[in-house]
């Protein structure tokens, strides 16, 4: 009889968060000690989980519609957006977390994604608006709108923060420059 191959273990889990309303998207911060959530009652949720269990701090709340993206662009901001285009960067570390600065209007509608910089120095949207937006994390300065997509799904920064992917759903990938707003390469 051959030998039986090694039998993959189950994964085991570690810990649950119980979480009242429907999560978009999760992330840790950075140093490991928070998660973040993105719900749909408009609100971004909050848990350290650097004791024996999670613990629930207070919410960060402002947001008009659902909350559809979360991404932390350092150890001390978290940046956030929601279904009616709101983008908004947080010090999400203090007891009681204080806005840095928003964009009621960062897209026309429904954010669908964010990407930081490896540096943590810009933020990259994109949106129903067939757009994507390049804002500076420190001010929230916009940097560029790269428009001319069809309705995008993801975006991400090149390795070195001077271009940006942005995909869509039919398909295209589209990867431009930030600095002169070139038009690189689709890829399909």
């Amino acid at each position: 009889m051959a030998d039986k191959p090694d039998k993959t273990p189950e994964p085991k889990p570690i810990a649950e968060i119980a979480c009242t309303h429907q999560v978009s998207m999760a992330r840790w911060s950075p140093d490991g000690r928070h998660i973040v959530a993105a719900c749909y009652d408009g609100v971004v949720r909050r848990w350290d989980v650097s004791g024996e269990q999670p613990a629930e701090l207070s919410t960060l709340t402002g947001h008009h519609g659902w909350v559809t993206v979360v991404a932390f662009a350092s150890a001390e901001r978290l940046i956030s957006g929601d279904s009616w285009g709101r983008l908004t960067c947080w010090d999400y570390t203090k007891d009681e977390p204080t806005v840095v600065w928003s964009h009621e209007q960062a897209h026309n509608g429904w954010l669908r994604d964010v990407a930081v910089t490896s540096d943590g120095g810009r933020v990259a949207t994109c949106g129903m608006d067939r757009a994507v937006g390049v804002h500076a994390v420190a001010d929230g300065g916009l940097v560029k709108r790269i428009a001319g997509h069809d309705v995008l799904y993801a975006v991400a920064f090149t390795l070195d923060g001077a271009g940006v992917l942005a995909a869509c759903m039919l398909g295209v990938i589209r990867h431009s420059t930030i600095d002169d707003r070139k038009h690189v390469r689709a890829l399909a």
